[in-house]
């Protein structure tokens, strides 16, 4: 055997010994094949005498049927390298043996499992094969057949931010790692900050020794670890800012974070005109900074600057009242709001601001100074309002005027220019709005309000009686927005089918009520209530319910008399309601109904006669019931066949005053019957159907030469039920070049029951009902008897 062959053989021990084992330690998984998320080293011992193949690559299995744990979800690939004759294939099945075909690529064949021993160190099912040697087999040496399987185990890698204050320290998605991996280290993605300090790396010892790592460098892994932020200490610079001073800006200083701080600046050489020097701060004002003195970050301290104060004095500059006190300003600040002067007045003056003179004008406020000063206060005459009330006017009221207290000789009024009073005049201007008024020039030593004073217009109140009869009242003066007059009563005035009911404009109602009050001159018209009469019905030997009164008020357009319909039956004759009547004869009173005095309405009665409907012999329906008319010519209308009379063999064509048809026609529903005094009975009439036999000598279902002569007419027209002589007086030939003995059928379809057949020696007659075909078939289509 070559040794090519050996090696081969070998490795194909080698590679069962791999597929046992691994399916010893996945007994009790469940899944088919899953990715190996770490590579682990593993070799196969070589005797010391074996030759061997050198390969490497990761060994990938799949395992039918067994179940796998989810730790160890895995499939076994195996990969021959460094050799030309293997190529990538894959174990799948239970434990296999490798063989090789002709292209020298392998495949897998069946085969009995060879014991391997797993030594697995807590990591199930994971397998790499790396830098790893097939040993050549010693001949028929059971322990040639062996291999020892080493899996090297795992370690996790964490990052710790030791002591940052904020952020997040970096997350590993590889960890964890196979013994002896390579790590590449990560930066500070999770943006780690330490108070005073510097982010400078990592390190591998929590107490920040050792080599320090940052982002991309690399270490070997062979256990549990971590990586520990690696801080530094700042160091920071403290500036100087005179912040709006004058003077020598003190020199940068520098501080180490932790270090026992810094001695500031003591300010001397620096100055600000109103301002004293107090320290420095970040922001320049109080509280200043300390020394010794810390910082966690540059800083810029800015000179504290505290203002000057200054005094402000009152004086009341002859007025009277409480001297405000003293008030204090400090230099820079927005101002001072002075005394608003309420402690003080003089009469007919107001307190108009304060001011160094006494005199307008008055300084602004917020007030500031660089200086104690002493402000005066400033008196100014009062200024009063003169306000004007149209006091319920119209128009444009007049502008205000002002009086300023003191000035001669005062101010000119307003006149009535532009306003006016519906029913009022003018008559000048007061303080309550009435008589006397105020004179020109006018002065006043407060606000004042001036209405308007207007006198009432006087109105005629005169009468008109309206077409009645009598003494025309006497005219009556009204003077607007007094309380009224008491209008005339009527007395000794009238109308014939009238009452008198007051007095209006228009002459009706509604009347004017007294005490009556208008705002021009009037002339009040005497209203007239027309009389109301009573309308009583009297049913006059009817039945039903008697209308109730209706009332008729005298020269209304009329009542619209009671339209119910009472009804009138002495013994078998009726009577027909035509109306009312005070007689209870025609005429009848007729819409619009009007009267003169109390009325009692009879109900007419015209005697009625009978309309009789016969069906007249009809098979089926029912005549119309008996119709009741008074006497009428060409207005009747007569009942159509509403009850769906009909008659064998006959239409329905109206009605007729004899049964047979020989009396007077009417059509069905006239509306022009004229009726006498007698009653009527009408016939139903009947016209009977005319029906017709037609031969028929095509015929669809022919299997057979269908004549095209002679042709076979009856022209005969027959009513219901007459008996018809099926014609047999022609001959036909069907094709056989003779004549042959034919039949009549009511139906193409000799095979639908209801088919009726005729033949000469035959049934030949038939009672006609209908309209009917008949088709010619040859004696040889009748089909043999059952």
């Amino acid at each position: 055997m070559t040794d090519d062959k050996k090696a081969y053989f070998e490795m194909k021990r080698f590679l069962a010994v791999l597929a046992c084992a691994f399916a010893l330690t996945a007994a009790s998984a469940t899944s088919s094949s899953a990715e190996i998320s770490n590579s682990l080293a593993t070799t196969a011992s070589p005797s010391s005498s074996s030759q061997a193949l050198s390969f490497e690559g990761k060994i990938k299995f799949s395992v039918k049927s067994a179940k796998l744990t989810k730790a160890s979800k895995t499939a076994i690939r195996a990969i021959v390298a460094k050799n030309p004759k293997y190529s990538t294939y894959k174990v799948t099945g239970y434990v296999q043996l490798l063989g090789r075909d002709k292209n020298s690529t392998l495949s897998l064949k069946r085969a009995r499992a060879v014991r391997a021993y797993l030594q697995t160190l807590g990591v199930k099912g994971e397998i790499e094969v790396s830098r790893g040697s097939l040993p050549r087999a010693q001949a028929r040496k059971p322990s040639a057949r062996k291999a020892t399987i080493y899996v090297l185990p795992k370690y996790s890698l964490t990052y710790v931010g030791t002591g940052a204050s904020s952020g997040t320290a970096p997350t590993d998605s590889l960890s964890p790692y196979v013994n002896n991996a390579v790590v590449s280290v990560k930066g500070n993605t999770g943006s780690l900050t330490k108070v005073g300090h510097l982010f400078s790396g990592w390190t591998l010892s929590a107490d920040g020794t050792g080599p320090i790592y940052t982002s991309g460098s690399t270490f070997i892994i062979s256990s549990d670890s971590a990586l520990y932020a690696k801080w530094a200490r700042g160091v920071y610079t403290v500036s100087y800012d005179v912040n709006g001073g004058t003077g020598t800006t003190p020199s940068d200083q520098t501080y180490t974070y932790d270090d026992p701080g810094v001695t500031l600046d003591d300010g001397t050489g620096l100055s600000r005109d109103h301002y004293i020097f107090d320290g420095w701060s970040v922001s320049g004002a109080t509280p200043a900074e300390t020394s010794p003195f810390t910082t966690d970050a540059d800083v810029t301290l800015k000179a504290i600057w505290t203002p000057d104060v200054y005094t402000i004095t009152y004086d009341r500059n002859n007025g009277g009242g409480t001297t405000p006190s003293d008030d204090s300003y400090t230099y820079g600040e927005s101002g001072v709001t002075l005394d608003d002067g309420s402690s003080m007045s003089l009469d007919h003056y107001y307190f108009d601001g304060w001011s160094v003179s006494g005199a307008a004008p008055a300084v602004s406020q917020p007030f500031t100074t660089d200086a104690d000063v002493t402000l005066k206060a400033i008196w100014t005459p009062d200024d009063y309002t003169i306000s004007y009330d149209i006091n319920s006017g119209s128009g444009t009221t007049p502008s205000d005027q002002t009086y300023t207290y003191g000035d001669a000789p005062g101010v000119t009024l307003a006149d009535d220019t532009g306003i006016s009073r519906d029913h009022y005049s003018f008559d000048g201007w007061s303080v309550s709005g009435s008589l006397p008024s105020e004179t020109s020039p006018f002065t006043t030593d407060a606000d004042v309000t001036l209405k308007a004073i207007w006198t009432p217009d006087e109105y005629t109140i005169s009468y008109d009686i309206n077409g009645g009869t009598g003494t025309t009242p006497s005219d009556q003066t009204y003077t607007y927005d007094e309380s009224g007059v008491t209008l005339d009563d009527g007395t000794g005035l009238s109308l014939d089918h009238y009452i008198f009911d007051g007095w209006s404009v228009s002459g009706a109602t509604p009347a004017e009520t007294s005490p009556f009050t208008t705002d021009a001159d009037v002339t009040l018209k005497a209203i007239w209530t027309p009389d109301e009469y009573t309308i009583t019905y009297d049913l006059n030997g009817g039945s039903g319910t008697t209308p109730s009164d209706q009332t008729y008020t005298y020269g209304d357009p009329g009542v619209t008399l009671d339209s119910s319909t009472p009804t009138r039956v002495v013994g078998s004759t009726r009577f027909y309601f035509d109306g009312w009547s005070a007689s209870g004869s025609l005429p009848a009173a007729t819409n619009l109904f009007t009267t003169d005095a109390d009325v009692t309405l009879k109900a007419i009665w015209t005697r009625m006669y009978s309309i009789t409907y016969d069906a007249n012999q009809a098979t089926s329906g029912s005549a119309p019931s008996v119709q009741y008319e008074k006497p009428a010519t060409g207005s009747i209308t007569l009942e159509s066949n509403s009850q769906s009379l009909q008659k064998t063999g006959y239409t329905f064509n109206g009605w007729n005053t004899q049964r047979y048809g020989l009396g007077t026609h009417y059509d069905s529903g006239l509306t022009t019957f004229t009726l006498g005094t007698s009653n009527v009975r009408l016939y139903a009439e009947w016209q009977a159907i005319a029906y017709h036999v037609t031969y028929s000598l095509s015929n669809s279902a022919a299997t057979w030469t269908v004549p095209s002569a002679p042709v076979v007419t009856d022209t005969s027209t027959y009513s219901y039920d007459d008996v018809v002589d099926v014609d047999f007086s022609e001959l036909f030939d069907f094709g056989t070049g003779d004549t042959d003995e034919y039949f009549w059928a009511t139906s193409e379809n000799l095979a639908d029951p209801s088919t009726v057949v005729y033949s000469f020696n035959g049934t030949s007659t038939f009672n006609i009902t209908a309209d009917t075909t008949l088709y010619l078939f040859p004696n040889s289509a009748l089909p043999p008897p059952p």
